[in-house]
Formats: C-alpha cells, sequence, structure tokens
C-alpha cells in the first residue's frame, strides 16, 4: 500500500507543484486587492469598495476553490497506469484488488485534505488582514466547498478506473457535471426575473447560496459518503476481473 502511495505522489508531484504555484500567486493577488482596499488606492474610490464588500467572499474562496479543484485530480496518472500496463502488471502480483483500490482512493483524500489545510491557511490570514476574525460561518463555507470538490474527485477517478481513456472520461464528466450545473443554476436564473436591471450577479449568487447553505453541509457529506461507496463498490469490481 505504501509503495503505491508513493508512486502516484512521484509521479503527481511536478503536476501538484505547478497548481500550488498558480494558487499562491492567485492567492497574492487577491490579498494584495483586499489590503488596497483597506489601505491602498482603492480605498479612495468608495463605490468600488463597496461593490467589492459586497462580493467579498469571490477574493476570499476563489483562491480555496482553484487549489482544490486543481488537486481533486493526479495530474492524468489513473490513466497512465493503465497505458502503461501498470494495472495489468500489478493484477500479475500478489497486490489484491482492495490495496489496489485503497491506494487510489487514500492518494486522492490525502491530496484533497493537504488542499483543505492549505486553503484553511490561507482563508486565516486573508481575514486577519482584513481585520475580522475567522467565524464558524467561514469555517462552515470552506468545509462545504472541500466536501463537494472531494465528492467530484472521487466520482471522477471512479470514472477513470471504469472507462480508463482520459478523453472518455472527460466527455463523461463534461456531460454529467454540464448537467448537473444547468439544474443548480436554473432557481438563480429564474430568481434573476425578480431584480433590476443594474443588480450584481456575484452579490445575487452570493445571497443565494446563503440562503440554501443549511443544507448544504449535509448534502456535502451525503454526497462523499455516496461517491466512496460507489467507488469502492465499481473499483473493486473492475480490479477483480483482471481485465485491465
Amino acid at each position: 500500500m505504501k509503495g503505491l502511495l508513493y508512486k502516484d505522489f512521484w509521479l503527481s508531484k511536478k503536476y501538484y507543484s505547478m497548481a500550488f504555484v498558480f494558487f499562491f500567486v492567485f492567492g497574492l493577488l487577491t490579498i494584495m486587492v483586499r489590503l488596497s482596499m483597506i489601505f491602498g488606492n482603492l480605498s479612495h474610490n468608495e463605490e468600488v469598495v463597496s461593490s467589492l464588500l459586497k462580493s467579498l467572499w469571490v477574493l476570499r474562496y476563489t483562491p480555496c476553490a482553484i487549489l482544490m479543484i486543481a488537486f481533486a485530480d493526479d495530474g492524468g496518472v489513473v490513466f497512465s497506469d493503465y497505458q502503461s500496463g501498470w494495472i495489468r502488471f500489478c493484477a500479475t502480483t500478489e497486490l489484491g484488488e482492495y490495496k489496489m483500490a485503497g491506494a487510489k482512493l487514500a492518494s486522492r483524500l490525502i491530496m484533497m485534505v493537504i488542499a483543505y489545510v492549505i486553503s484553511f491557511a490561507y482563508l486565516t490570514l486573508f481575514t486577519i488582514l482584513s481585520g475580522d476574525s475567522l467565524s464558524w460561518e467561514n469555517i462552515c463555507d470552506i468545509t462545504i466547498l472541500f466536501l463537494m470538490i472531494s465528492a467530484g474527485s472521487v466520482l471522477y477517478l471512479t470514472m477513470g478506473i471504469v472507462l480508463k481513456k482520459q478523453q472518455a472520461v472527460e466527455i463523461a464528466a463534461v456531460g454529467f457535471f454540464g448537467i448537473l450545473g444547468i439544474i443548480i443554476t436554473f432557481p438563480l436564473m429564474m430568481s434573476l426575473d425578480d431584480v433590476s436591471d443594474d443588480f450584481d450577479l456575484l452579490q445575487v449568487i452570493g445571497s443565494q447560496y446563503e440562503s440554501v447553505k443549511s443544507m448544504l453541509l449535509p448534502i456535502s457529506i451525503i454526497c462523499i459518503l455516496a461517491t466512496g461507496i460507489i467507488y469502492w463498490y465499481v473499483s473493486i469490481n473492475v480490479f477483480k476481473r483482471r481485465d485491465s
């Protein structure tokens, strides 16, 4: 198990390093914008500051979402394992399907937890520099984000093990998450009929989120548990067939 985890992390290290650098640069920019709103040039423009404050959640959580979404993937290692014949080789060894499936799931969840910890550190820093204190609401928001993206990551991993080819998985993922996105955004589109012509879309999205946030935490927990169960059942059966 340890060897399988090490192999996945080693092959993905360049991808994760680039993802972290991108997050770091973007997070630094958002912090600079926030500081400029308080002490810099933006602080002299009340209209701009007022507009940014109404959608401050974008600056607060976008870098976290970027890092988590990036770490939700492994840079294509799950597909290269099939192309290189690694999965077929593992099937000829004493490694059982439970260890193979467990290693893939564990490596993905470990990276998601690392992304959560880094995002939590960024959120804490952003909050302190803003002159605020980290609230329970902030923790709930980032936890919901973490659970939802983790569920999507596990689902994507499941499709990768079943379909084996990256192009096929990407097409399936675009279709699935596209339909899911339409379902989620449909109530938002309907609510736009009730707002004025000069509405702020980001503010509307934020208010819509607040109205359903109390339901999202239990829903996100159910999603991660459901995708984990689906992954375990499907991957065990795929690896057990030894037809990779």
